[in-house]
């Protein structure tokens, strides 16, 4: 996976693993609360508890409007490349195949 930047306007292509390295990674499933500010804004990132049907924080994400404001746009845009819609598109369609199949085999059982 990379991460596509243009920081300083020079765009650079950094491996994610070379990144990332050394830093904590946080599973979220979803956005809790968010609050904007003028000059800064945080979003809550959360889990899902599904057994206690509860909702747990993970992480508070605190960065300058600006930055969050391109990172929903960076968002919006690649979700609306056609490659980027087919790759995802095609990567649900095996999971629910696979999970089809495997439904299949418990009920022929």
């Amino acid at each position: 996976m990379t991460i596509e930047s243009n920081v300083e306007e020079s765009p650079s292509t950094i491996l994610v693993d070379e990144f990332n390295a050394g830093r904590p990674e946080i599973y979220a499933d979803q956005v809790m609360a968010v609050a904007f500010g003028p000059f800064v804004s945080k979003f809550v990132l959360g889990m899902e508890n599904h057994g206690l049907g509860k909702r747990t924080s993970v992480a508070t994400v605190i960065m300058p409007t600006n930055t969050l404001h391109q990172l929903a746009r960076a968002i919006l845009d690649e979700l609306e490349k056609a490659p980027t819609v087919a790759r995802i598109v095609a990567d649900h369609n095996k999971f629910t195949q696979v999970l089809e199949r495997n439904q299949s085999e418990v009920e022929g059982k």
